[in-house]
């Protein structure tokens, strides 16, 4: 066994969802996993291996099966150079207890693409989500404190969507001479405890590494932490999410 493929084992292996592997236009592999779920959930891109020729958006088929049969099906924006829009959140997937499988297809990729990424369903209560490289063109966003031209936190207005509260966070750095394999963790804490953790790779557009991250909370919001996988004792930010409060 060759070290690259055993290490898309291991990762697909700690994927909490469907870990898929897509190679200019069709699926070469994909491994799915048993969950046991209940509850409101979004479906999208909970971590990323690699991403390389992101000149467009991956569109998934996505289905949802139970023992009984599928229960849910539909495609789904997962990640893109232009980040997935926050629309997408305003119809949540709900679940009755019980053990469920989600299965993807291609429905529409950049010819050029190269990737391996963790496809979830993601409680709306509280959950990390990748959307893509960049915000949407009329997203309105200021930098965090502690932000520099070399690299920067942008923060997003908070939205709310059913019962949740989504802000977007786009973090990227100036490095025109790094390798393509900067990676990132952010871990999502809600009161004393913490609600979710992902490594993921940051995109490389032109001279920038960069990453769009939404935040699924409570509407009184909670705190997000952002590190350097290679030092995990000094985060490059802590944000508190703002919580939609009166925002409708």
């Amino acid at each position: 066994m060759s070290k690259h493929i055993h290490n898309i084992r291991l990762w697909a292996t700690g994927c909490k969802g469907t870990y898929v592997i897509i190679r200019g236009s069709r699926i070469v592999a994909k491994t799915a996993s048993t969950l046991p779920l209940r509850g409101d959930y979004v479906i999208g891109a909970s971590s990323t291996r690699s991403v390389r020729g992101l000149e467009g958006t991956l569109v998934l088929r996505v289905s949802v099966r139970s023992p009984e049969g599928v229960i849910w099906e539909g495609e789904q924006c997962i990640i893109g150079k232009e980040a997935c829009p926050l629309s997408r959140y305003t119809k949540a997937l709900s679940l009755s207890p019980g053990e469920y499988v989600l299965d993807v297809d291609l429905a529409d990729t950049p010819p050029s693409l190269e990737a391996e990424v963790c496809i979830s369903p993601v409680p709306v209560e509280g959950g990390l989500l990748v959307s893509g490289a960049r915000p949407g063109r009329r997203t309105r966003m200021r930098p965090a404190q502690g932000s520099t031209r070399s690299w920067s936190l942008m923060v997003g207005e908070p939205v709310r969507a059913m019962d949740a509260c989504i802000q977007r966070y786009w973090l990227w750095f100036f490095e025109p001479l790094t390798p393509r394999n900067k990676a990132l963790v952010i871990r999502l804490e809600i009161g004393e405890g913490l609600v979710d953790s992902i490594h993921t790779e940051l995109l490389r557009v032109g001279v920038y590494s960069e990453v769009v991250v939404d935040v699924l909370t409570p509407p009184g919001g909670g705190n997000v932490v952002f590190l350097d996988p290679a030092n995990l004792t000094h985060p490059l930010f802590t944000m508190h999410t703002e919580g939609c409060g009166g925002v409708s």
